[in-house]
């Protein structure tokens, strides 16, 4: 699901759907699994064939730090100061940090609607909570105390949610500090995907300035000084990030971030951008990218927090990611948070030893068929299932323990009592809210830099009324920058044969849009009807049925939309109306 791109694409998860009734034909049940290998042999073979030809595209991408771009990279000195010891911590190790004992509370929460701004109804919820144990010398180990999914949409025997790596673990030596991946820290900057606003050579990438500060005492008279760096982007891109950071000063450890992407992300040309520039075809027929386009992703705001232990030690508290999605008519939000409580750090509890052997971890078909079977058998003879994995994209090893009571893991005392709390006290959502209100404010934006024109056309632009019969048009969308959106569309009916037209500018922050237009369009006087939209369209065509109350209007307009319930949406205009003759 489209949704999870940009969760998958922050956390590394790897995040499967089924929808349907659960198979327990042991024959049908085999050859979905012989499938699903099949299709990931397919997959590895083919992204190691295009793995190096990739490589050699990004390295000819990326931007080299020139003096020009250095020099105006700083708005002030203290901004370079504190990068540059933001950059030494955030790949420095810690060696006096031995071990913790966590306890862990994710959650990711995805929603559905048919249109754009109208009312989202939740379509699945899953959370865990488990305990984190983790050793400088011996790895971690997950130990699952609770787990469960549910839905408003669909029974619970028709949803099931695979995490693959899901099994968090906070803190190990050189863990990304931003959450960008989280995976290991990477020292110079790469725009395969998010280009990290640390990295070495991001100042081809951004602009950096220093912000407010606060200090504040701890018990026994030592004080810490907090530092706020403002992140701004170069250029108005998806894979750049807006955002504030703030930072020990005396140590550059990263204390709290909030941060979202500079745009949404065009799936399309995303995936245009990664896949080979000489091949023109993609293989989709055009009725079918005219059938699920726009496809866009739209992170709205990262946050994380990290909470001082022991007087030394800045170790992760709270993560949250929330952004939305649009697959044609279908609007997508979701969220994933990550709460994290230590009960120790460096203390003195044994650490069970466990050892990997080469069958945990080898990708053949044998290997990974041998590991399932040994899983099934595992709650035949025993209470849980135990695996032992070695994650070579942290170079570490894992230890996973999940209990085979699937009914205990959902009434778990460690998951809160509903499903559908809120989790204001876990995750702090009132003071994640102001620190996002604060910092990702609507002058919060990537600098001006005019970006090609994105062409939408086909099914997002093809209506169906009694007024115009089958209308088409094709609309135009540009990233100017400095949160800047030019919009221009016209359109014709067959039946009226009278051309309509839009011509607006908005600026966004992804939670608050404002916007200013002239237009000429066919409008519809129906409150809840919808007669100019999909559903609208749907009932004129096939069963002969308009509701619609239309008249032609042209004139300008003032709009406001924002995520504010309280707000809503505004609109200010001034236009002639004339009727729309039949």
């Amino acid at each position: 699901m489209l949704a999870l791109v940009a969760v998958a694409l922050f956390a590394q998860t790897s995040v499967s759907i089924g929808v349907g009734s659960k198979t327990t034909d042991s024959v049908k049940v085999a050859k979905i699994e012989a499938r699903r290998e099949a299709q990931r042999d397919s997959i590895r073979a083919r992204r190691a064939d295009r793995d190096s030809t990739r490589r050699k595209r990004r390295e000819a991408k990326i931007i080299h730090v020139t003096p020009a771009l250095l020099a105006s990279a700083f708005r002030d000195a203290g901004a370079r100061e504190l990068l540059t010891r933001a950059r030494a911590a955030r790949l420095a190790q810690d060696s006096s940090l031995l071990g913790y004992d966590a306890n862990a509370y994710e959650r990711m929460s995805v929603g559905m609607g048919l249109t754009r701004f109208g009312r989202d109804h939740l379509l699945f919820r899953t959370e865990r909570a488990s305990r984190v144990l983790w050793s400088r010398t011996q790895g971690a180990m997950v130990e699952v105390k609770g787990q469960r999914t549910a839905s408003t949409m669909l029974s619970d025997g028709d949803i099931s949610v695979g995490f693959s790596g899901f099994e968090q673990v906070p803190y190990f030596p050189g863990r990304e500090t931003l959450w960008i991946g989280s995976g290991l820290a990477k020292s110079d900057v790469s725009d395969e995907d998010i280009v990290h606003p640390l990295a070495k050579g991001s100042e081809a990438y951004y602009t950096y300035a220093t912000g407010d500060s606060v200090t504040f005492a701890l018990p026994g008279g030592a004080r810490i000084q907090l530092k706020e760096l403002l992140v701004r982007p170069r250029t108005p891109k998806w894979n750049v990030a807006v955002g504030s950071l703030w930072f020990d000063q005396s140590s550059g450890q990263l204390v709290r971030a909030v941060y979202r992407l500079a745009v949404p992300m065009d799936i399309m040309e995303i995936a245009k951008e990664q896949n080979d520039p000489k091949k023109k075809d993609d293989g989709m027929p055009g009725w079918v990218r005219g059938l699920i386009t726009p496809i866009t992703a739209q992170v709205k705001a990262i946050t994380v927090e990290y909470g001082l232990h022991e007087g030394r030690f800045w170790l992760p508290r709270v993560q949250s990611v929330e952004g939305d999605a649009q697959v044609s008519l279908m609007h997508v939000p979701f969220t994933m948070e990550q709460s994290y409580r230590y009960t120790s750090v460096n203390g003195t509890d044994p650490f069970p030893v466990f050892s990997i052997a080469a069958g945990d971890t080898a990708q053949d078909s044998v290997s990974r068929a041998a590991r399932r079977e040994k899983r099934k058998s595992e709650c035949k003879t025993g209470t849980e299932r135990v695996r032992v994995e070695h994650r070579e994209n942290e170079h570490m090893n894992v230890l996973v323990r999940v209990p085979c009571d699937t009914v205990a893991l959902a009434r778990s005392a460690d998951l809160p009592k509903s499903i559908y709390d809120p989790g204001d006290e876990l995750f702090g959502s009132a003071d994640r809210d102001e620190l996002i209100r604060q910092a990702l404010t609507l002058g919060a934006q990537a600098g001006y830099h005019p970006q090609p024109p994105t062409i939408s056309y086909g099914l997002s632009m093809t209506r169906y009324n009694r007024i115009e019969g089958l209308s088409s048009g094709i609309g135009a969308d540009q990233v100017l920058g400095n949160g800047y959106t030019a919009h221009a569309q016209v359109r014709l009916g067959l039946a009226d044969l009278s051309p309509n037209g839009e011509l607006s500018l908005d600026r966004s922050d992804g939670r608050t849009t404002v916007g200013a237009g002239v237009y000429r369009r066919l409008a519809a006087a129906n409150d809840w009807a919808g007669p100019l939209g999909f559903r609208g369209s749907v009932s004129s065509l096939f069963f002969g049925r308009d509701e619609g109350f239309y008249y032609r209007s042209a004139g300008a307009e003032a709009t406001l939309h924002t995520d504010n319930a309280f707000l809503g949406d505004w609109r200010v205009f001034g236009e002639q109306q004339f009727d729309a003759n039949v």
